[in-house]
């Protein structure tokens, strides 16, 4: 055989195999991010009744651009090559998804996406998973993908979170939870999320935002706009948030002395305080009565703080055996017990002056009521 004949022979099998495949790549090229090569693939439908034999996935990273998919199941999943890193399934009606282990690179937005499953979450190589515009009611399945780096979960229907998913996440540098249905974020325990560095979390519902026990001391983007927030406790936000240059609080709608309050801690620590760009920004609305509500908490929470804080200088104390040691610790727990009751003084000084100022403030409205029920009343006769 010529090499002429070998050749159309090879391009007949050649193009017989590709026949043969349902969904031939559209464009093969260069990723964004990798080096590897990309298939592009358009219009693909995956059901019940498909024939998963006659689906091929070149070893490359995948984008499907568009299609039919409702169970991106285990068996779909396996018709990838383990050499397929990056894997985007865009508009495709997916309700299910299954993660392979192979993956270090998952997108799967814009579909319709509620339960989402894998092996072993600590097989699992993804660092960077994206969900958006999905219909997931809840997040804790990623709670042991200790792999994880980046976490976004924009536009979904998450009403509840618990600050305990996270625990394990010790190299999670971005998490973003903007526009779901979220009012509070629960903690049942200290939590630390050591190398956090975004923490975005505007257009929910958010009413309280409870840190107390939580330390994210490396996060320096933060954006809770757009939320129904009052008031933040300027100790639990300091103790928090220890490293932050950047901030969204804007769109709430805040008590005007707490906002005050607020943009003066962050002029004086030097945090740029950002505003989403929208014609329409809610206005703060002025309250006494609520302002010095709203600002009690935050004497609470210190000194809660300096008691637990004078717990642990016992136990160290306790643990030494040598005496000039336990002398020393002893006189430094004297002087943060002289502190923390001089500090207890002014706080209860304060709660005296703030008790009066809600009973002075009580009679105002009361007597106003009465005048303006009195008016009433005289104006009918």
């Amino acid at each position: 055989m010529n090499f002429g004949c070998l050749f159309y022979f090879l391009t007949a099998v050649q193009l017989t195999r590709t026949a043969a495949w349902l969904y031939p790549c559209k464009r093969l090229g260069w990723g964004s991010y990798t080096l590897h090569k990309q298939c592009v693939l358009e219009n693909v439908v995956i059901k019940n009744e498909t024939l998963l034999y006659r689906i091929y996935f070149p070893p490359v990273d995948l984008e499907i651009e568009s299609g039919f998919i409702p169970d991106f199941s285990r068996e779909v999943a396996e018709r990838m090559s383990p050499k397929t890193k990056r894997l985007s399934v865009q508009f495709c009606g997916t309700e299910r998804a299954f993660i392979r282990e192979s993956l270090e690179y998952v997108q799967l937005s814009y579909n319709m996406i509620s339960e989402v499953s894998f092996d072993s979450a600590q097989r699992l190589n993804v660092w960077s998973l994206h969900m958006n515009n999905n219909n997931l009611r809840d997040i804790s399945f990623v709670s042991d993908i200790e792999s994880l780096v980046i976490l976004t979960a924009r536009k979904n229907l998450i009403s509840s979170v618990d600050w305990n998913t996270f625990k394990n996440l010790h190299r999670l540098l971005t998490l973003d939870l903007t526009s779901n249905l979220i009012k509070k974020i629960d903690s049942s325990t200290d939590l630390q999320l050591p190398v956090l560095k975004r923490l975005i979390l505007g257009s929910n519902r958010i009413e309280q935002f409870d840190l107390n026990g939580l330390t994210l001391s490396e996060v320096k983007e933060f954006n809770i706009s757009y939320n129904q927030l009052m008031s933040i406790n300027l100790f639990d936000f300091d103790r928090t948030f220890r490293a932050l240059e950047s901030i969204d609080v804007s769109n709430n709608p805040w008590n005007c002395e707490r906002r005050r309050r607020f943009d003066d801690r962050m002029i004086l620590t030097g945090v740029i305080k950002r505003r989403s760009m929208s014609s329409e920004q809610v206005a703060c609305h002025e309250d006494q009565l609520e302002a010095i509500a709203l600002t009690t908490p935050e004497a609470i929470h210190k000194e809660q703080y300096n008691f637990n804080h004078m717990k642990d200088f016992y136990s160290d104390q306790v643990k030494q055996h040598d005496i000039s040691r336990r002398l020393a610790i002893a006189k430094e727990r004297f002087s943060y017990l002289s502190y923390d009751l001089e500090t207890m003084d002014t706080s209860l000084r304060k709660l005296n002056q703030k008790t009066a100022h809600l009973f002075q403030l009580y009679n105002l409205r009361t007597s106003r009521n009465i005048n303006i029920s009195s008016l009433a009343c005289y104006s009918c006769t």
